[in-house]
């Protein structure tokens, strides 16, 4: 959210361009649109730069992340069917109990897996299981080191030793110490030769089918800085074929560091994304995919990406008890609320202004609202004295009517002269009965949008007060008070339509055949089709003019045109015209 859209776009142009023949009313209504939609526009970051596969990724992982609750419901099933007569085992089935519960928990719960490491020690030491005793020190200790207690992590690692290990065990132990380096590095920026011959000890005594092999494999290579093109070749081979682990999520968060390497941003978010979507399926709280992912968004100006990424990290590292990742994402989450505040700021500014905007508008409008009525008068009096002048005429054609041939048919000529000005007094009626109902409807439309407009802005002005930042990014983020205010609107056009011209319907019927009779839904009085013969028996012939009344493409209405004139019983250019000429107006 770096940047806003520019409020001069289609819809502004449309206003500021209009045509002389257009309505007053159809004025209104399109200020009143251009206002309220400057007002619920949203400011929106940079494009991604980012290829089409890595965006689709990006969609799937902001999808996950959503669905995190559910797949939190669906461990906790798990964990609560693997705990179930756990009390009641021997001593060796809790043992193995125990270890199933704390590779559950490991990265899900730091305190749940502490309580089922704790339990095997105690139950180690107590049947003298000196193998199991070392496997739970050593898982003690990655424990210790994910809440941030780096001295307790290499207390648990003192209290065992080398020489009763097996190789599986020393490989897992100098893995747990590179480990404790690497944490303990994140914050004292020391200890990296310490964490290089931990890495070069685990790559003595892992075996090649280990799971996690590859991946020890390329932090080694990574950190001799030697060529790592045989080892993406394995990476590329494990992260095609997505899981739902740790494993999987380590695999594809190394290969993100290796494409950051070669300077491919490209692969570096994408695999970093993946990663992220593995983390969040298999429920793992310790995430470094994701908020490294989150540093960039923000680095690059992609704060409501950055802020989705890092809050997510922030809660889940909360629940996990991780100190130092709580820390790091905190420095970076104020930030970006002391950024979302300034923009809060921003927009109630402007929204002052567009009020002010609009209350001048509508004072406009009210003069030349005035200025009309006082037309409408001078009219009035223009044809009272046009039917005085009428009587007179008449009564000078019953006096001269024994008169010649040539005044007979001079007469006649005035007859018709008449007939036509009586006609144009009924246009002329109909006229000023549209216009009036234009600025009565016109007049309801800017006072409902007024009321509406500072409705909204007290309830974002509260919500600010409150610091509810969320519900304001919340309410401002939703199309759906456009929607609801659309669907408002054709609503009035419609009973503002069907009150003028109330057989409309069954008239425009008429025109077609039998079996395309058009009949609205029972909730609804006109549809899309009936709406935009509504708006050509107004006037408005223009297909793009009927597109942006209706909010859809002018295309749309070119085809359901061609559509509907197919169903006439009339020929298709004669119908436009019919249509014109539909039901009489009711006054």
């Amino acid at each position: 959210m770096t940047g806003t859209k520019n409020s001069s776009g289609p819809l502004s142009q449309n206003i500021t361009s209009q045509p002389q023949g257009m309505t007053i009313r159809q004025g209104i209504v399109a200020l009143a649109i251009f206002y309220i939609s400057t007002l619920c526009a949203e400011t929106s970051g940079q494009e991604l730069a980012l290829s089409d596969a890595t965006l689709r990724v990006l969609q799937e992982l902001d999808s996950t992340i959503a669905k995190a609750p559910f797949f939190v419901n669906e461990k906790e099933d798990r964990l609560t069917l693997l705990k179930k007569g756990h009390s009641r085992r021997s001593d060796k089935q809790r043992l193995l109990i125990n270890d199933e519960l704390y590779e559950e928990y490991k990265v899900y719960d730091s305190d749940s897996a502490l309580k089922y490491v704790d339990d095997n020690i105690a139950i180690a030491n107590n049947i003298g299981d000196n193998a199991s005793f070392i496997d739970n020190k050593i898982r003690q200790s990655f424990i210790m080191s994910t809440k941030g207690l780096m001295k307790e992590a290499f207390e648990a690692l003192n209290e065992v030793k080398l020489r009763n290990m097996s190789s599986a065990q020393k490989a897992e132990y100098f893995a747990q110490v590179m480990y404790a380096y690497s944490r303990e590095s994140s914050d004292t920026k020391i200890n990296l030769h310490e964490q290089e011959a931990s890495n070069d000890s685990v790559m003595k005594y892992i075996a090649p089918d280990a799971p996690l092999y590859t991946w020890y494999l390329g932090c080694d290579k990574m950190c001799k800085g030697e060529d790592l093109a045989t080892v993406e070749l394995l990476l590329d081979s494990i992260v095609a074929h997505p899981a739902d682990s740790r494993e999987y999520a380590m695999h594809a968060y190394l290969l993100a560091q290796t494409r950051e390497a070669h300077g491919d941003t490209d692969g570096y978010i994408r695999n970093l994304a993946r990663s992220g979507i593995a983390d969040v399926k298999s429920c793992n709280k310790d995430v470094a995919s994701i908020e490294e992912l989150g540093m960039w968004m923000n680095n690059h100006g992609h704060v409501d990406k950055a802020f989705v990424y890092l809050n997510y990290c922030f809660e889940i590292a909360q629940q996990y008890n991780n100190r130092v990742r709580v820390l790091n994402i905190s420095r970076t989450l104020n930030g970006i609320r002391q950024y979302y505040m300034e923009q809060n700021e921003q927009k109630e500014h402007r929204l002052n202004t567009y009020m002010a905007s609009l209350a001048i508008t509508a004072l406009c409008l009210i003069v030349v609202i005035f200025l009309l009525m006082m037309q409408f008068r001078k009219v009035k009096t223009s044809r009272k004295s046009l039917a005085k002048a009428n009587e007179q005429l008449t009564e000078s054609l019953d006096k001269l009517s024994q008169k010649s041939r040539e005044v007979a048919e001079a007469l006649e000529e005035l007859k018709a002269t008449n007939a036509q000005i009586q006609q144009r007094n009924e246009e002329l009626k109909e006229s000023n009965y549209l216009k009036e109902e234009y600025i009565g409807c016109a007049f309801n439309l800017c006072n409902s949008y007024l009321k509406k407009l500072d409705d909204y802005r007290l309830s974002i002005n509260r919500k600010l007060k409150v610091g509810q930042t969320q519900e304001v990014v919340k309410m401002t983020s939703s199309s759906q008070m456009i929607e609801d205010e659309l669907k408002d609107f054709l609503h009035e056009f419609d009973t503002f339509f069907l009150n003028m011209y109330p057989t409309f319907v069954s008239d425009f019927n008429k025109l077609l055949l039998p079996e395309e009779q058009i009949i609205p839904r029972s909730d609804e009085k006109l549809n899309t089709t009936l709406r935009i013969y509504a708006l050509i028996r107004l006037g408005i012939n223009d297909s793009i003019k009927i597109a942006s009344f209706l909010h859809c493409s002018p295309q749309t209405i070119y085809n359901n045109r061609l559509k509907t004139r197919n169903k006439a019983i009339i020929p298709k250019e004669e119908f436009a015209e019919a249509v014109k000429n539909l039901s009489k107006m009711s006054v």
